[in-house]
Parts: C-alpha cells; structure tokens; sequence
C-alpha cells in the first residue's frame, strides 16, 4: 500500500511538473506571437480569427464558414471562444492544447526531455503561431478508447491509425460510438459531407504547406511504408507506431497537425526527436533572419 501511494504520488508530481513546463511554453509563445503579429510580417492566428471564432454564427452550418473542414460538432467544443478577444482566445487555446499534449506525453511514457522536445520545437512553434483545433483530437487519444471516435473523427487525419491499438471489444465498442455519433449529426445537420467536400473544394489547401508523406515521398512508397508499419503497430497493439502508420495514408497533413505525431514520437524516441528539433530550428532561424531582414 506504501509503495503504491509513493507511486502514484511521484506520478502525480511528474504530470504537474510536464503540465507546469507546457504552460510556461505556451505562454512564451504566445507572447511570441503578439510580439510577431504587432510586426505585420507574418500572419498570426488567421484560422482563429476567420473560422474557428464564429462558432455560434455558423452553428446551423458549419461549412458556411471559410475554410471549415472538420466535422460539424466540433463547434460545440469552439462556442466558448466565440465572445473573447482573439488575443485571449488564444492564449487559452494554446496553453489548453500544450497541456493536453503534456498529459498525452505522459500518458504514453515520456517525461520532461520528450515533452521539450517536441513543445520546444519549431514545430510546436509554428502550431502556436497558427493554434487550430488539434487539441480535440489529443483528447481522443486521453479519453478511454470507447469513447474516443467524437473527437478523432473531427480531424481524422491527424489520428488515423490510432484504432489499430484497440483490442476488439474497445474497437467494437469505439464504432458503435462513433457511428451513432455520425447518425446524429446527418440528423441535426443533413448530409454534411457533401458540404464538406463542397468547402474543400471552395478553399483549396496550399500544396506547398503540405506534410503528408504521399505529398513527399509520393503515394506507393508512402503506402508501403505505411502497411508495413501498420503491421507492426497491430501486432503489438502500439498506439503510437499505429498513430503514425495512419499518416502515410491521408493525402495532405498540415504543419500545424504534425505537433500531434511529433509529440508522441518524442514520448517515445525523446533524443531522437530532441536532435530533430535542433536540427530543423538550424533551418529554420537563418530563414526567419532573412525573411524579418528582407
């Protein structure tokens, strides 16, 4: 019983302390951000402010709104974003999303090198700079499995492969959700996909911003990668490899999607991905200098 309580107790205070650090990079980016938005050279929160703040005006259709390419509940969870400054908004959307993925690094056996990897890395910078709704998605990777198909089904992209972890009962169980979830929004909201494709075909996405790795490495190559790589995650029932076999199926991955895949890599591989960082801020500041030079 002793030990028990002293492990639990030490796992509370490693969580606390992963949450206390993610705050504190939250917020240093986002003063960031103020600082580069005041510049007017780099757009900062553009999806904030034109489509994820009108929560409630699109509301009765989602995909009225420019660019909105997620599922339709997902505005529910955006309401409360609706009436504050987008200054504000995202703070708040930041340091929520920064903790989520600090819970998740812990969740998935990381501890604080994993979490400065990856939330100190320009690619938690750029997702900072440009905050979207990822952090719907990170909370289906924390609910239990059952339940998690309303939140990964709102970005399915970003999580695909995730249901290659499940046992069956969590799998069955996990589709019987997300199936009745999907009934309920054609009820509320019609025939929604064909809105979606139509908006996704109003407002195409910049190829050039592109992560996917059939975007990269073209779409056999990223296939068999992926197959074999579900294989393994399947057999072994891992959810981070299966997370990341799913992403050599989807077609386009945005940058600010990566920090998900990214982060539960470094939970696992935290050197690995902490010389990753390194090595793309190496490329990415001497750019940044010209670019504020230019």
């Amino acid at each position: 019983m002793t030990i028990a309580a002293g492990s639990n107790a030490e796992l509370h205070k490693r969580l606390r302390t992963l949450i206390l650090i993610a705050i504190v990079i939250a917020v240093l980016f986002w003063a960031a951000g103020l600082v580069i938005r005041s510049g007017n050279r780099i757009v900062v929160w553009d999806d904030l402010r034109s489509t994820f703040m009108d929560a409630a005006l699109f509301l009765d259709n989602p995909y009225d709104g420019a660019g909105y390419f997620a599922m339709p509940w997902a505005n529910f969870f955006l309401l409360p974003f609706d009436p504050l400054p987008l200054e504000l908004a995202a703070l708040i959307m930041i340091v929520l999303y920064f903790t989520l993925l600090a819970v998740m690094v812990h969740k998935f056996g990381g501890g604080r090198l994993s979490l400065i990897a990856a939330l100190g890395s320009a690619i938690a910078f750029d997702a900072a700079l440009e905050i979207n709704i990822d952090w719907l998605v990170v909370i289906g990777l924390l609910v239990p499995r059952e339940w998690s198909a309303p939140f990964l089904l709102i970005k399915p992209q970003t999580a695909l492969g995730y249901p290659l972890a499940f046992k069956r009962r969590e799998f069955v169980r996990a589709s019987i959700v997300g199936l009745v979830t999907l009934i309920a929004a054609l009820l509320i909201w019609g025939v929604f996909p064909l809105d979606l494709l139509e908006n996704i075909r109003r407002w195409e996405t910049n190829p050039l911003v592109n992560v996917a790795p059939m975007a990269i490495v073209g779409v056999p190559v990223s296939l068999v990668i992926g197959i074999a790589l579900a294989i393994f995650a399947f057999r072994r029932r891992d959810p981070v490899y299966s997370v990341a076999a799913g992403v050599f199926f989807v077609p386009y991955v945005a940058p600010v999607s990566a920090l998900v895949m990214f982060t539960l890599l470094s939970a696992r591989h935290p050197r690995a991905c902490l010389l990753v960082s390194v090595v793309i801020w190496a490329a990415v500041i001497p750019l940044a200098i010209r670019f504020i030079g230019g």
